[in-house]
């Protein structure tokens, strides 16, 4: 396997944009995104694919402009499904089967759907 492996974190749209009309929602090309490294990670062992879980977490946080503040409940929705649309595509297209595993038994896939 490559030394230089990676992972893009595609956001559908910032939380500012979810909480907009969907017709101003971005598409794929505009949407901000983050390069996840894991090359040192094994994503065939348990261990390996939850640290790869907790780094695409991360980085969909960053990506959807951070946690705002838990008094501002609109825009700490939209923070949370944009957090979880942008964790499940970077789930998804890494296609590795004990990281969606982890993926799906922390509810990701549930909390992406709402």
């Amino acid at each position: 396997m490559s030394r230089f492996r990676t992972a893009t974190l595609l956001a559908l749209a910032s939380a500012a944009a979810l909480a907009a009309a969907p017709a101003f929602a971005q598409t794929d090309a505009a949407a901000p995104s983050m390069v996840v490294r894991y090359a040192d990670l094994d994503l065939s062992d348990p261990a390996g694919a939850h640290a790869m879980l907790r780094r695409i977490d991360v980085a969909a946080a960053e990506v959807c402009g951070g946690q705002p503040d838990i008094r501002d409940l609109g825009r700490l929705t939209a923070f949370q499904r944009c957090r979880a649309v942008a964790a499940h595509r970077a789930v998804s297209r890494l296609d590795a089967p004990l990281v969606t595993a982890a993926a799906q038994s922390a509810g990701l896939s549930t909390l992406a759907r709402r």
